[in-house]
């Protein structure tokens, strides 16, 4: 399911709003990444939220869930363009996702 949505949706969504830049592209995986741990937590709790996560990172390459290498490919196929890693520096702010 999550390649069909990455190699078809997101590809999609890519052809309809244009090539944003390759580096705004790659940030956007620490906001996605932060989303996905602070519903997991709301979800599970806090021990079991992080736990789920880290193991979820920890297995990815062992069940060929390479989630980051797909989303990139979709970009680059049709920007041509390749997408680099997320800036370090980067970093959202997650105490609004808290305060929820």
């Amino acid at each position: 399911m999550a390649t069909v949505h990455i190699h078809v949706d997101l590809t999609d969504a890519i052809k309809a709003v244009g090539c944003i830049p390759p580096a705004d592209y790659g940030n956007m995986l620490v906001f996605v990444k932060t989303g996905a741990l602070i519903a997991t937590i709301k979800l599970r709790g806090m021990f079991m939220g992080v736990t789920e996560t880290i193991a979820q990172e920890f297995m990815a390459p062992f069940v060929n869930m390479e989630v980051k290498a797909w989303r990139n490919s979709s970009y680059q196929d049709v920007c041509h363009i390749p997408v680099p890693d997320p800036n370090p520096v980067f970093r959202p702010d997650i105490s609004a996702g808290r305060s929820q």
